[in-house]
């Protein structure tokens, strides 16, 4: 048994680990800026690794 509701094949890649700086009360900024570079680097996974895993080159990442 999963917790994902349709099982099947699933794919997992890693990345490079994101440098973030030590802030125990981080600035909204600070907050957007980070999240911004996670997004850009989860995306740029996708991208590199599609092909490897059975998209196409045409395929598009949505994140909702």
């Amino acid at each position: 048994m999963t917790l994902i509701p349709k099982g099947g094949p699933m794919s997992v890649v890693y990345g490079a680990p994101l440098e973030t700086p030590y802030d125990p009360e981080p600035s909204d900024e600070l907050v957007r800026e980070v999240h911004a570079k996670y997004m850009a680097a989860v995306e740029k996974l996708f991208n590199d690794h599609k092909s490897d895993h059975g998209y196409g080159d045409d395929e598009k990442l949505v994140i909702v």
